[in-house]
Parts: C-alpha cells; structure tokens; sequence
C-alpha cells in the first residue's frame, strides 16, 4: 500500500478514536451514527487500497453497534473496546501481520456484540486479513 494511502487510513482511523471518546462520553444516538459512519468511511477507504479483509471488520462492526439496542448493558463495553480498537486497527495498517491481524479480530471475542461470531469465523477474517497483506506485499515487486 502507498505511503499516502496507509496516511489516509490512518488520519481516518484516529477522528475514529475521537468519536468513539465522544460517544462513550455522550452515548448520543448522533455519536454512535457519526462512529458507525466513520467506520463506514475506513472499510470503503479500505476496500479502495485492497484490503478488503479490513474492509469486512470494519462493516461487521458498524452493523453490531447499529444492531444493539440503545437500552443494552452493553453499550458501555461496546464503547470501551472501539476505543481500544482504534490503537490495534492502527497497528495494523501499520505492520499487518499474524499478531497485529488477531489483535484486530479479538473485539469480536468479548461479549458485548449482538450476534456470537464463530471461531471459525474470525479464523477466515484472519485469512483476508492476512490475504490482503500478502497481494500487496506481492503489487509492490
């Protein structure tokens, strides 16, 4: 991935951070639909530079946060892991590799998500991520 293209991710992924603080803060219906944005926004940013397996996580996150309800015990911890996740998502794009690919995985392992993701398939997540990696390790030869 370009120089350009890992900065743009990036600067993304940190205004993330700052509207996950805000809506663990506010807990407003419009902080949460500016974090779902945002992470609309990374996941077609990443899907542009051929990372679609970072694409994935970033659209299955949008669609928990979107699928639980506002009443939910938990928000909180919803709010605390995407705060926790900007930092892994950033070390990631910077060094995609096995460590940083299951670190970016581990959000959906807590228990605060709508819907139970499977081992089976955060291990296929794992795939893409590190599939991506590998074509654009291969695009800059």
């Amino acid at each position: 991935m370009k120089t350009e293209s890992i900065s743009t991710l990036l600067r993304h992924i940190e205004s993330l951070s700052v509207l996950a603080l805000s809506y663990q803060n506010y807990n407003s219906e419009d902080s949460l639909d500016a974090v779902v944005h945002k992470l609309e926004v990374i996941g077609v940013c990443a899907g542009d530079h051929n990372m679609p397996g970072f694409q994935d996580v970033c659209f299955l996150l949008e669609d928990f946060l979107l699928e639980t309800p506002d009443d939910s015990v938990y928000k909180a911890t919803q709010q605390q892991q995407l705060l926790s996740w900007t930092e892994i998502a950033k070390n990631y794009i910077n060094q995609a590799n096995d460590t940083n690919a299951e670190k970016v995985l581990n959000i959906f392992k807590v228990d605060c998500w709508p819907t139970a993701v499977l081992e089976t398939d955060t291990n296929f997540m794992k795939k893409m991520l590190l599939k991506s990696d590998a074509t654009q390790a291969e695009n800059h030869r």
